[in-house]
């Protein structure tokens, strides 16, 4: 039986396969096909065991019996098998490195984008002191009027008006007349007078005790009638103290009170907003990234072997989620550094840096099952990028933007908001750009609100409200995203073994056999 054995054992190392990695019949099972072979095997065979024995004989066949194999099974083989498919993974994303360095740079570069440009928004906080100086017009021409005849102190007046135009990019024009001079040039420039032409003065007086200074502005620009009087006030300040003797001007907007602060913070989430927005730009890129190798695999016919090897479906796909979820982690990881070095204190205060990455981890356990479903409908890898990213963005942005706009109290769309919240519920990428805008406008709710006593009421006034638990259910709380992303992570991954077992088609070819079964009887 030795031989019979050897010959069978030679079929499989020609084959380049691991015996200990495929699903072989039981040893029970192989003695009795031995037995069998006795019996059944031809002239063709005895001339291959005549063969085999030659192979034998030169040592470079196994010759051992059969029983002495010791197959895998159970615990083991799964393990074993879990193990190679991991590494199979692995392997193909340390040989295509590209993409996994996208997959980090994409969702960094469109959450720093995100950053910079709420950085660039008008704050709630007081603005600034606006230093009030002419250069801020850009170079602009500056008319001055010297009444003919005019004494000693107009003059030196008007010589110390003009010398501060040079540094404020000013060009002096001299006229006689002002107003005639002004009404001139409007009509034959147009339009560009405005721009180029914003402040002037008139000096007048025939004696060299009096003098007369009129400060002119053109109302179309802001701030000019506050910068034509400090000029003149320069003026009569150089004239009295020395020609280095400068007064500077600035305007100091009126603090904001508490309820104007209070509506700020209601109606202009513009920077929750913008992080939502642009990291769903970056993870609809990002997840699109876990379906290239599964749709590579089929398209090739290299998934359809390995089912005929013997792996088992729980291995192939558990295994690809867990690399895929460990994939995941390190661009997380790098936001979360992100975060910390912009200080979104949304983000990073009171160790909020743990809650942002759970919804991450969340959104991850939801959005990389979904992928492996979408899989299934392409065959060729650019195009399920390509289409599987439009469909994350889609999903994402045109969902969220519906919903926040449908939030505006002027359009009375409330009710559709809320029931089209609930329905868009089953899109990760939705429940992610919502999770981080009401993650952070609650932060903010509950940094002013509890500031004071009279803050706190204020917010009462104007129905601001906020969740001291920010998991909670009720907005702004993220915890039914939080859940919604758990269900919808389950009802993937059994989508995903119910069309792999062909579950829908088996049932409906019982049916549809019950059914004939029946039809037969009554005949």
């Amino acid at each position: 039986s030795w031989l019979i054995c050897g010959f069978r054992v030679g079929k499989l190392v020609d084959s380049s396969l691991d015996i200990q990695a495929i699903q072989l019949p039981a040893l029970q099972y192989q003695h009795e096909r031995r037995s069998h072979d006795w019996t059944t095997d031809d002239a063709s065979s005895i001339s291959g065991l005549t063969d085999v024995t030659d192979f034998t004989d030169s040592g470079t066949l196994i010759s051992e019996d059969c029983s002495n194999i010791k197959l895998n099974t159970g615990v083991r083989l799964h393990l074993q098998q879990f193990y190679a498919m991991f590494l199979k993974r692995a392997l193909y994303s340390w040989r295509n490195w590209k993409v996994m360095v996208a997959q980090f740079l994409v969702p960094l570069v469109f959450t720093i984008v995100a950053l910079v440009v709420a950085r660039t928004f008008p704050s709630h906080l007081n603005a600034p002191e606006l230093k009030l100086v002419l250069s801020r017009y850009g170079a602009t021409r500056v008319p001055v009027a010297l009444q003919p005849g005019a004494g000693s102190l107009a003059s030196a007046l008007a010589d110390a008006y003009s010398s501060q135009l040079s540094a404020q990019l000013g060009q002096r024009i001299n006229t006689t007349d002002f107003t005639d001079y002004v009404l001139t040039q409007a009509e034959e420039e147009g339009g560009s007078f405005n721009e180029r032409c914003v402040v002037g003065a008139a000096f007048r007086g025939s004696s060299s005790q009096i003098a007369e200074a009129t400060a002119y502005f053109n109302n179309e620009g802001y701030h000019t009638p506050a910068t034509a009087l400090m000029m003149v006030d320069n003026a009569l300040f150089k004239l009295l103290a020395g020609p280095n003797a400068s007064i500077e001007t600035g305007n100091y907007p009126m603090p904001r009170n508490l309820s104007e602060t209070a509506q700020s913070q209601l109606t202009e989430g513009k920077t929750g907003f913008a992080i939502a927005i642009n990291l769903m730009y970056g993870m609809a890129s990002l997840s699109s990234t876990f379906a290239l190798l599964l749709v590579t695999e089929s398209s090739i016919k290299s998934k359809h072997v390995q089912q005929v090897s013997g792996v088992y479906l729980s291995n192939f796909w558990f295994s690809a989620l867990l690399w895929d979820l460990i994939n995941f982690l390190l661009p997380c990881l790098l936001m979360l550094v992100v975060f910390k070095a912009f200080g979104v204190q949304a983000f990073v205060a009171n160790n909020h840096l743990v809650d942002v990455l759970l919804l991450l981890l969340l959104y991850g356990w939801a959005v990389v099952p979904l992928m492996y479903l979408l899989s299934f409908l392409f065959s060729t890898a650019a195009t399920a990028y390509t289409r599987l990213t439009i469909f994350n963005m889609i999903s994402g942005t045109a969902t969220f933007l519906a919903v926040t706009i449908m939030t505006i109290p002027e359009l009375n769309l409330q009710d559709l908001s809320r029931l089209l919240d609930k329905v868009f519920l089953i899109f990760p990428n939705y429940c992610l750009g919502m999770s981080f805008s009401q993650f952070y406008q609650n932060y903010e709710f509950i940094s002013f609100c509890t500031s004071s006593p009279l803050s706190e009421a204020i917010c009462k006034i104007l129905n601001i409200t906020y969740q001291p638990n920010y998991f909670s259910i009720s907005e702004p709380g993220v915890g039914r995203f939080l859940l919604a992303f758990t269900v919808q992570g389950v009802v993937y991954i059994a989508l995903l073994f119910v069309i792999e077992l062909q579950c829908v088609h088996t049932v409906w070819r019982l049916l549809t056999s019950l059914c004939r079964r029946r039809k037969q009887v009554r005949e």
